[in-house]
């Protein structure tokens, strides 16, 4: 929560297990001239084990740190901000490491190898390789980059601009580790990364794309239109929308069912969160929610849908067949 600089820990049943402060002291990290700062938690995405979570921090504050760019991000220049990485099992910080300015969506690759951080402010991706903790790469996206899938080979990212009406393709499986060379003294030395990589595009998907989700089989993506209210269902493998739906108004964030039969969908100016079948792409019901859902989460086991609003309520929503229903 970037306004009460907090990331909070939840049990299945909604219990609080633990409150952890965003402020650390970088040089802990390992980051040259490190200091004690306080973050902006705003997404999380956690490894395939569950063992640890990475953190976004929408901007860092305290010493050597400007003002907070906001939304707009009018000027440039804005200052880089880091990712926290957060032990599961002891609730504490462990890692911080760099990325862009106003980092806000950030996926971890199915094999735990890469992180893809989506970077509001400097219209680029940082790539994390988790193995360094550190970022090895950057591709320019454009105007607002939000929403990012990886493949589950974990070849490939898809990254929305939200400023514009395109979707991103980007080769993680191009990215290189560097090799090892001796130097002249017998000492191990590493070559550069290599990472020079090419996007290709999903082009005209509708106005501003935010929130994109992989079919189970990756053959089909789904994308949030924040600027039409609907949400888009594009074949992967002609690259051509085949469906739209609409939805409230300014879908945001979606969950997917485990069996990636269902889209939840959160509407941010209509305080509803929609249930869309991927088979037939319609809406099939719009439930209340409480003031700007902004963030939702499917618990796996129980299929349980978590919403996260703007106005600081947390809900957990029960999607049942009820018992004598066709």
């Amino acid at each position: 929560m970037m306004y009460r600089h907090t990331v909070t820990v939840y049990d299945q049943q909604g219990t609080l297990l633990s409150t952890i402060h965003d402020r650390v002291d970088l040089a802990e990290y390992g980051v040259k001239d490190g200091v004690a700062v306080r973050g902006a938690p705003v997404e999380a995405a956690p490894t395939s084990d569950g063992r640890y979570v990475y953190v976004s921090n929408y901007a860092m504050y305290g010493p050597g740190f400007g003002s907070e760019p906001g939304d707009s991000c009018a000027d440039s220049g804005w200052d880089n901000s880091f990712l926290y990485r957060v032990d599961t099992e002891t609730f504490e910080i462990d890692q911080g490491i760099e990325v862009g300015a106003v980092p806000k969506f950030l996926a971890v690759s199915p094999d735990d190898r890469w992180i893809v951080v989506s970077n509001w402010c400097s219209y680029d991706i940082s790539i994390v390789d988790t193995q360094e903790a550190r970022e090895v790469a950057r591709v320019d996206i454009g105007r607002h980059p939000r929403g990012v899938a990886i493949t589950s080979d974990s070849s490939i990212a898809y990254v929305t601009e939200m400023g514009g009406s395109d979707i991103a393709i980007v080769s993680l499986a191009a990215i290189e580790p560097p090799s090892q060379v001796l130097g002249f003294g017998g000492e191990v030395i590493n070559a550069a990364w290599r990472a020079d990589l090419e996007v290709e595009w999903l082009k005209g998907v509708g106005r501003g794309p935010r929130h994109v989700i992989l079919s189970p089989d990756d053959r089909v993506l789904y994308a949030t239109l924040n600027g039409e209210g609907r949400v888009v269902k594009i074949d992967l493998e002609t690259g051509e929308v085949i469906a739209k739906v609409r939805t409230g108004n300014a879908p945001r964030s979606m969950a997917m069912s485990a069996d990636g039969e269902v889209l939840y969908v959160v509407n941010y100016n209509s305080d509803t969160m929609s249930k869309v079948l991927t088979d037939s792409f319609e809406e099939v019901q719009e439930v209340r929610t409480a003031d700007k859902p902004i963030g939702i989460t499917v618990d796996p086991q129980n299929a349980n849908v978590w919403v996260s609003n703007y106005s600081g309520v947390l809900q957990i929503f029960e999607d049942a067949v009820v018992e004598g229903s066709a």
